[in-house]
C-alpha cells in the first residue's frame, strides 16, 4: 500500500481538459470522489486529513475538477448528465471496471446522476451533505440561496460576483474563506477548521476551485436549479447517506427528502455542521465498501 499521489488528465472530444488526483492504496478499492461547490481534485491532497487512513484500509480515492474548476474546462450549459459522462470517462481512462461514487454538498447530485446512469457498473454510494432537488427542499434555506437567486435573476452578475470572490480566494485564501463561510459555521466546524491538517486541505482545494474564476460553481449552480428528482427514483444501488443536524449551510431537510426519494437508502444523522460532517468521510466510505 502507498500514499503516493498524482495528478493527470484527459482530453474530451470535444477538446475539453478533464483533470484529476488520487491517493491512498494504488491498488486498493477505487472510490470516485466528487467534490463540493466550490471544491476541487486536490480534496484528495497526499498530505490530506485521510489520505492515511484511505491507504491503510486498502482505498483508492481518486478525485476529478468538474468543469471550470481546477485543470478542467469550463463546459457552459452543461448538465448533471454530462457531468457523469465526465466522470465515466475519468473512470474508462483510469481502467477502472467497477467503484465507488462519493459527493459532497453540492457533488451529491453529481454522484447520484452518475450511479442512476452507469448503472451495475457503479457497486456504492455515498453522499455527505448533499443538496436535495429543487422540488423536495427549498432552495431558500440554503447558506447560498443569494447566488440561486441572482443566476436567475442576473446571470451577469452572479459570474461578476463570483469572479471577485475567486480573485480573493486565490490572494488572501484564509481570510476570504473566513468571510465566506463565516455565518455558516457551527462550533464544531469551527473546532475541525482549526486543525492545521484539516485547514491545508481546505484551504488548498478552494483556492484551486477558484483558479478561473469559479466558472464551474457558477456552472454548478445552474445544475442544480434544474430539476432532477426523477433520477433519485432510478437510482438502484444502496445509498449511504450523512448529514449534520446543526448544518446551516444544506440544511439536514435536504438529506431526509433525498433519502425519501430513493428506493434504498441509509441517512445517518450526526452531530455537528457542514465542515465537521467531512471527519465521517472515512467511516462512510468504510461502510460503503463492506
Amino acid at each position: 500500500m502507498t500514499t503516493q499521489t498524482r495528478a493527470t488528465h484527459l482530453t474530451r472530444p470535444d477538446g475539453r481538459i478533464v483533470a484529476w488526483s488520487e491517493c491512498g492504496s494504488s491498488q486498493g478499492a477505487p472510490v470516485l470522489w466528487c467534490h463540493g461547490a466550490p471544491g476541487s481534485r486536490l480534496d484528495a491532497a497526499p498530505g490530506g486529513p485521510f489520505a492515511e487512513s484511505y491507504a491503510a484500509a486498502g482505498i483508492r480515492v481518486i478525485a476529478w475538477d468538474r468543469p471550470g474548476y481546477g485543470r478542467s474546462t469550463p463546459h457552459p450549459g452543461r448538465s448533471l448528465a454530462d457531468l457523469a459522462d465526465d466522470a465515466e470517462a475519468v473512470a474508462d481512462a483510469l481502467g477502472l471496471g467497477t467503484f465507488a461514487l462519493a459527493g459532497y454538498s453540492g457533488g451529491g447530485p453529481v454522484a447520484l446522476t452518475t450511479a442512476h446512469r452507469l448503472g451495475d457498473r457503479v457497486a456504492a454510494v455515498g453522499v455527505l451533505a448533499g443538496i436535495a432537488p429543487p422540488h423536495l427542499a427549498q432552495d431558500a434555506d440554503l447558506a447560498e440561496h443569494d447566488l440561486f437567486a441572482l443566476a436567475e435573476s442576473d446571470p451577469v452578475a452572479l459570474r461578476g460576483g463570483l469572479a471577485q470572490l475567486a480573485a480573493g480566494l486565490r490572494e488572501g485564501t484564509a481570510a476570504t474563506a473566513r468571510r465566506m463561510l463565516a455565518d455558516g459555521l457551527t462550533d464544531a466546524d469551527l473546532e475541525v477548521a482549526a486543525d492545521p491538517v484539516f485547514a491545508a486541505m481546505l484551504h488548498a482545494t478552494l483556492a484551486e476551485s477558484a483558479s478561473q474564476d469559479l466558472a464551474g460553481y457558477a456552472e454548478d449552480i445552474d445544475c442544480l436549479r434544474a430539476p432532477w428528482t426523477p433520477t433519485l427514483r432510478n437510482v438502484r444501488q444502496r445509498v449511504h447517506l450523512i448529514h449534520g443536524t446543526t448544518d446551516r449551510i444544506v440544511p439536514v431537510g435536504h438529506s431526509r427528502a433525498i433519502a425519501a426519494a430513493l428506493p434504498h437508502s441509509e441517512l445517518t444523522e450526526v452531530e455537528g455542521g457542514h465542515l465537521s460532517v467531512l471527519t465521517h468521510l472515512p467511516e462512510m466510505i468504510t461502510a460503503m465498501l463492506s
